[in-house]
């Protein structure tokens, strides 16, 4: 299927990503599904082939690929990931400490190489967010608040430290404002380093 969806409105669209899944499941047959949707391949998958210019990127079950991205290129196409320069300051077999504008963060390491400049990243929703200082201060950002948007089951803003900024997604009950200085906290488990871009492009990645 070569995205039979993509002419349809969005609730006609949901409705129909539901009513292929269960067609699927009922017949039982393999079926390949081409699209550009981020929502219908993580919907519809069992397994998603990432491609780039004929090449597979990366593969593997959908909440792999979103969860625990290998690659930069997944986890910039697939979801919301934020990308920030940042110091390589300590490494072991798999994991790194970083520093950045924001604070120190202990990640999975996901370079091909030792590289000091890396790129952090980890997805919008994946943080706690404190109005205080936590008393822990690795995996902890520090930052003020900038351009709030309300979105319903969410609200979206950025924080800001420095010429750096990360989008950061929480419930409307922490409704932060504009300017206020806040804290964040994401898990190292919900942290990765990659090759920052330009080094990606050198290797042809």
């Amino acid at each position: 299927m070569d995205e039979p969806l993509s002419n349809l409105d969005a609730k006609l669209r949901e409705q129909m990503r539901h009513e292929l899944k269960s067609i699927q499941k009922q017949t039982g047959l393999t079926a390949v599904y081409v699209t550009h949707d981020q929502e219908e391949a993580l919907a519809l998958s069992d397994v998603i082939v990432l491609m780039l210019d004929g090449k597979i990127v990366e593969m593997g079950r959908p909440s792999e690929l979103y969860q625990n991205p290998k690659k930069r290129f997944t986890a910039s196409f697939i979801g919301i990931s934020n990308f920030v320069e940042s110091r390589r300051v300590q490494g072991s077999s798999g994991s790194a400490l970083v520093e950045n504008e924001f604070g120190r963060f202990e990640a999975k390491d996901y370079t091909e190489s030792a590289v000091q400049m890396v790129d952090l990243s980890f997805r919008p929703h994946n943080v706690q967010l404190y109005w205080e200082e936590p008393e822990q201060n690795l995996n902890i950002g520090k930052g003020r608040v900038q351009d709030i948007v309300f979105l319903g089951e969410t609200i979206e803003f950025y924080v800001v430290a420095g010429e750096k900024k990360v989008r950061l997604r929480t419930h409307p009950a922490f409704l932060p404002r504009e300017g206020e200085e806040i804290y964040f906290y994401v898990d190292p488990k919900h942290c990765i380093i990659y090759g920052t871009e330009d080094e990606d492009h050198e290797r042809g990645d």
